[in-house]
């Protein structure tokens, strides 16, 4: 697992990193926000905001997942985000993203489709175990506020 998280994870920055950089006095920062600095020894929750960083020793390994590591054997940037203004911006930017910039999609077949899988998420199965149930209950509560 480590030599593929090496291998998958780790960034090396290019030109695209710089791409906000406007120049000297600023800062030189990559947009992706990874960077050797960024270590956290720890795992803590911001009590304001409610945010949850974890330990991180390497702050140019992307957050992963082991097993869709594994299985997929590719990069990704996994985050945690269970509601409020950080859910509500990414569930925009993927809408957005995949109505407006890959324009397969038109805008009201997505909301139709998020509408959809509320309905799903609100339909009762007796086999839906106590994870399951929960799990469409944060869904809903994401989708809803």
């Amino acid at each position: 697992m480590h030599l593929l998280a090496r291998k998958c994870q780790t960034h090396r920055h290019l030109k695209t990193c710089w791409k906000y950089w406007r120049g000297p006095p600023e800062p030189k920062e990559c947009c992706f926000d990874l960077d050797e600095k960024n270590v956290h020894p720890i795992s803590f929750t911001d009590l304001d905001t409610g945010e949850i960083t974890l330990k991180c020793l390497d702050g140019l390994v992307n957050h992963f997942n082991a097993s869709i590591l594994e299985a997929m054997r590719c990069n990704m940037d996994i985050k945690f985000i269970s509601s409020g203004p950080a859910a509500k911006a990414i569930l925009y930017y993927i809408t957005d993203y995949t109505c407006i910039t890959k324009s397969q999609l038109k805008t009201h077949v997505a909301l139709a489709a998020m509408e959809m899988a509320v309905h799903k998420l609100e339909t009762f199965n007796l086999n839906d175990d106590y994870c399951t149930l929960q799990a469409k209950n944060m869904l809903q509560n994401v989708l809803t506020q």
